[in-house]
């Protein structure tokens, strides 16, 4: 934005206020040399000329205000308070925009995968603004992606993780390799079991290869859980999660507020924390005020190393001790 400052001292005080008054003319109220001329009662070069003492002398300030500019230092802020390898946020916004995030998301994915990655998929509302936003794309890398949770009861396909790997792998005109199993199995003999069926034994073999996996964070405490909501949970698990301070799960594995992974918690069918964590590039995207304690557990868990989020919630982590 362009706006006259205080009259210099090189000039009379009659031309110093000619010269804000052009200037004022032209810079904000923007009119035409010609028309300020014939205002004025002067020439149109004596217009010109006032006009170019104003930007030499300081009479006019030129401010540019580039909004990308906080969203970055909010992404630098955020890499370095939380030992991050990679943050994205999404512009500022009245409230949380999913399908924004979602953007920032598949722009991160992007810049990090190639011909010949390999993709894990989990599952919610989150990454499906991510796939949706991909599906708006031209020219993506061929990529092959894994499923990394089995099926929930009571999740739409559209959120449930097998809807999304699939539609993951049309979009990336990759492999798909599906985890056709329940997210949750009764105890970890029938998990071992499983493991070893030829149709699922190819999935978990990938698991330690993937090179970037996406995931949502539920907020368990807010109500944001899209796993709570569904009760897929046995009670007797259910119970004991929350005897436990349960604050996030993030690919159905649980952490409570200070980050710390809780145990004994239900059978997974999915990769293991170990197999998890060993994966190069673990981004979660998630975004809301209302989500931050469930985003900050898993931070501090160290479940993922990158996140995308919006503005607002970048703020409040910010702001967290």
């Amino acid at each position: 934005m362009m706006k006259p400052s205080a009259s210099t001292q090189q000039n009379g005080p009659d031309e110093n206020r000619l010269i804000v008054d052009v200037c004022r003319l032209h810079f904000i109220e923007e009119l035409p040399k010609s028309e300020i001329a014939e205002r004025m009662g002067i020439s149109r070069f004596k217009v010109a000329d006032l006009i170019r003492y104003g930007r030499d002398r300081g009479v006019v300030r030129i401010e540019i205000s580039d909004p990308s500019s906080s969203v970055r230092d909010l992404e630098n802020r955020l890499r370095d308070k939380y030992s991050l390898e990679r943050v994205a946020v999404s512009g500022l916004t009245p409230t949380t925009d999913l399908s924004l995030v979602g953007v920032a998301a598949a722009d991160l994915l992007l810049d990090e995968l190639r011909d010949g990655s390999l993709l894990g998929i989990g599952w919610g509302a989150s990454v499906f603004h991510v796939i949706n936003s991909l599906q708006t794309r031209s020219g993506l890398p061929t990529v092959d992606v894994v499923q990394l949770a089995g099926g929930v009861d009571g999740v739409s396909l559209p959120l449930n993780a097998i809807g999304l790997a699939a539609e993951a792998s049309k979009v990336f005109r990759g492999r798909l390799y599906s985890l056709h199993a329940p997210a949750f199995v009764e105890n970890q003999a029938t998990a071992d079991a499983l493991r070893e069926e030829g149709f699922l034994r190819r999935t978990f073999h990938m698991f330690a290869l993937i090179d970037v996996a996406v995931v949502g964070i539920g907020g368990w405490k807010a109500g944001t859980s899209s796993l709570r909501q569904a009760s897929a949970l046995a009670p007797s698990s259910a119970k004991r999660l929350r005897d436990a301070d349960v604050t996030a799960d993030i690919l159905m594995h649980f952490t409570d507020a200070n980050g710390s992974v809780i145990t004994g918690g239900p059978t997974v069918m999915g990769p293991t924390v170990e197999e998890f964590t060993a994966i190069r590039l673990r981004v979660a995207v998630a975004a809301g005020i209302e989500k931050k304690d469930a985003i900050l557990s898993g931070l501090r868990s160290g479940l993922v190393n990158a996140l995308v989020t919006d503005a607002a919630t970048a703020s409040a982590l910010l702001s967290q001790d």
